[in-house]
């Protein structure tokens, strides 16, 4: 008995050992079985495909489709509008900053505005003399309360003014008081006379007055 238990030993030890390796065989079977595609069963295997020509017909856009009417977009933004601020050859654009006004700064129409000075009123008075050569005129005004003025054109001639207010005559003479006297005339000669004020500026003439000079004296 014992003789003939020994092969059969053997034989259920060498079985049990199939089933284990089977067994085992499945287990490791598993994983890649369960990787496989639902209905082919078999493993999927993903690789990158070169692309072929078809897919790049498709990315590549027909001319033909276009629309002829539009235009071509502009690239880098807006084109560049005329100015009539040339830059010199090699100045860079970025290097004009505004700059803002000074709200300190005069304004030179109002400057000029302050400064103008109004004409002596009225006319000026005219008394006559003889002198051994000729004559003299003795011219008097009103003067101009104004601060910056700085004195007085006392302007004469034989021919009356252009215009009211114009200063056109031949002879002048600069005063710093409402006075002055005018020597060497013609003796019975017509003269007008007219009186202008000024600072930084002149100011128009005042009215015109005309006189006729004595005859020259002994």
């Amino acid at each position: 008995m014992l003789e003939n238990a020994s092969p059969v030993g053997f034989l259920y030890r060498q079985f049990t050992r199939s089933i284990a390796g089977l067994i085992i065989l499945g287990v490791l079977a598993l994983p890649l079985t369960g990787c496989g595609d639902s209905e082919g069963g078999g493993p999927a295997i993903s690789s990158l495909s070169t692309p072929t020509d078809t897919d790049e017909s498709a990315n590549t856009t027909d001319d033909s489709t276009l629309d002829p009417t539009l235009e071509e977009p502009v690239l880098g933004g807006e084109e560049p509008i005329d100015s009539p601020l040339l830059l010199a050859e090699g100045t860079d654009a970025d290097s004009f900053t505004d700059v803002a006004p000074d709200p300190n700064a005069a304004d030179p129409e109002e400057d000029t505005v302050a400064s103008l000075i109004d004409a002596p009123q009225d006319k000026p008075s005219i008394s006559m003399a003889s002198t051994p050569t000729g004559a003299a005129a003795s011219v008097m005004w009103q003067s101009v309360q104004d601060p910056k003025v700085k004195g007085y054109y006392v302007y004469y001639g034989k021919q009356p003014s252009e215009d009211p207010g114009v200063c056109s005559y031949d002879g002048r003479i600069a005063a710093d008081t409402p006075s002055v006297t005018i020597d060497e005339l013609e003796p019975n000669t017509p003269y007008f006379f007219a009186v202008s004020a000024y600072g930084s500026l002149e100011s128009p003439c005042s009215n015109e007055v005309s006189a006729i000079t004595p005859p020259a004296g002994a």
